[in-house]
Formats: structure tokens, sequence, C-alpha cells
């Protein structure tokens, strides 16, 4: 399981660099590529912690998920109010 760990991480830190070049840029806004990915290495967090009886780590990375989750809906959808 050390590898989903390591999966999972990789895409969370790629995510922060896609947030990071496109700051960089001059865009201020949530970019939807960082959000997808971070909650994709999450999920992949969340299923090594449940998977690994780590229930404590599933947990609070699924409330980091359902966190991303909203935030990308607020972004994509309900800023368009």
């Amino acid at each position: 399981m050390e590898s989903l760990v390591f999966l999972g991480l990789v895409l969370i830190v790629a995510a922060w660099l896609f947030q990071l070049v496109a700051v960089m840029k001059g865009k201020k806004e949530i970019q939807t590529s960082f959000v997808i990915s971070y909650m994709i290495g999450v999920a992949i967090l969340v299923v090594d912690g449940f998977s690994s009886s780590q229930f404590t780590s599933g947990v609070l990375n699924s409330f980091a998920l359902l966190a991303s989750a909203l935030v990308l809906f607020e972004a994509r959808f309900a800023g368009k109010r």
C-alpha cells in the first residue's frame, strides 16, 4: 500500500505545482486542474487509509476530499449565479 500513498502524494504535489505555475502567470483564480488533481490524490489516500485499517487517516482525508469537492463546485458552478 505504500505505493498508493506515494501516488496520492505525487498527485497532490503536482496539483500544487499546477496552481503555482498559474499564479506565477498572473491567474489569481483557483484552477480546475489543481482541484481535480488534488481530489484524485486525496481520494487515493482515502482508499489507502481505509484499506490499511487506518480509520482516522481515512476519515480526515475524506473531509479534505469533501472540502475540495465543495471548492470545485463553488468555483465551477455556484460562482456563475
